[in-house]
């Protein structure tokens, strides 16, 4: 028998061989339920996405719409000069919202 190693009888190893098939079985159990969570959130995480999704893209789709509308509206009335200033309006308050928002994402990963 090498060094180290216990002698045990016969019912003390089964014993033994019972108590680690018990803790086998009960980490078994654990990661059977940790599993079974991690389904359920990313479950509840895919439907969060597709309603983001869904809501951005119907956002974005109305705001298209208006546009439109407006420079058809305007190109009709002959208001073509209403249609300049909205232009310089949206480079202006866009380059701005574009840079701090640049600024902004630098800033939350750390990189500046």
């Amino acid at each position: 028998m090498p060094a180290g190693e216990k002698d045990l009888s016969i019912p003390e190893e089964l014993s033994a061989l019972a108590l680690q098939k018990q803790r086998d079985d009960h980490q078994y159990q654990y990661a059977l339920a940790a599993l079974q969570t991690q389904e359920r959130d990313r479950e509840a995480e895919r439907a969060h996405n597709r309603i983001s999704q869904k809501n951005g893209i119907r956002f974005l789709s109305g705001l298209g719409l208006t546009v439109l509308i407006i420079t058809v509206a305007a190109f009709y009335f002959n208001k073509e000069q209403f249609l300049l200033e909205c232009v310089k309006i949206m480079f202006v308050g866009g380059g701005g919202g574009g840079i701090g928002y640049f600024f902004g994402y630098k800033k939350a990963k750390g990189l500046g």
